[in-house]
């Protein structure tokens, strides 16, 4: 009986260390290929794109008043008499006078009585183009997307009833616009508009943050000796930081 004990231990501690093994080897077992499964990446919806399209906070900006000066074709004293519809101000790259067919910028235009001609000359009333979201190619163009965009943009809708000095040029025609001429015209850079409500504080309007440091308040008085004498007139310290 010792006898065939000894025999019959080697195997069985044999066939224990075997059943432990085996479901360590089938554990590491190599799989093919087609049989593991990878996680899909999500994709934004086409509503999440639209709600991220209306968010920019990128601006070109100016770094004085002479800079501003330099840049425009057109600087007046005006208020906003209206505010008028809306237009895509992207425009086709291969007819420039139509809407761009794939994204939208949407341009809030208002109605402008100028009070004086700094640069430039024209009639009593100008219409000035304000970009108040944007909606890029993969976003949805629906009434509510739209909306969205103009919500979740930075711009500041311009006020009536105030006196504002802006800096002006020329927005590409629009054809049929139905204003004088097919011409819009659009601020230069930012700050491209300053508040003159207060004569003894002006300051600039602006999303831009850094607009108010670089452009402290000062007179209407002093400010608009800058715009007639832009060489001639100290300009404001500091560096801008600026987005092209």
């Amino acid at each position: 009986m010792i006898k065939s004990t000894t025999l019959l231990g080697p195997f069985y501690s044999t066939m224990l260390v075997m059943l432990v093994a085996l479901p360590i080897l089938v554990a590491c077992e190599v799989q093919p290929a087609s049989l593991i499964s990878t996680p899909t990446p999500q994709q934004p919806s086409p509503t999440a794109q639209a709600v991220t399209s209306g968010v920019s906070d990128d601006y070109i900006t100016a770094s004085s008043i002479r800079d501003l000066v330099q840049r425009s074709s057109l600087i007046v004293i005006g208020q906003v008499i209206s505010t008028g519809g809306t237009f895509n101000m992207a425009r086709d790259p291969n007819d420039i006078s139509r809407p761009d067919p794939n994204v939208i910028e949407i341009g809030q235009i208002y109605e402008i009585q100028v009070q004086r001609y700094l640069k430039g000359t024209g009639d009593g009333t100008v219409y000035v183009v304000q970009p108040e979201g944007f909606l890029g190619p993969h976003a949805d163009k629906t009434a509510a997307a739209i909306a969205t965009a103009r919500a979740q943009d930075k711009h500041i809708r311009m006020r009536s009833a105030i006196a504002f000095l802006m800096f002006l040029q020329p927005h590409p025609k629009v054809a049929d616009a139905g204003v004088p001429n097919n011409q819009y015209y659009v601020g230069v850079a930012e700050p491209w508009r300053f508040d003159l409500s207060d004569p003894n504080l002006v300051r600039p309007e602006s999303p831009w943050l850094g607009a108010s440091q670089l452009f402290p308040p000062r007179t209407s008085t002093q400010i608009v000796n800058q715009v007639l004498n832009p060489n001639s007139t100290p300009e404001p310290t500091g560096v801008p930081t600026s987005y092209p």
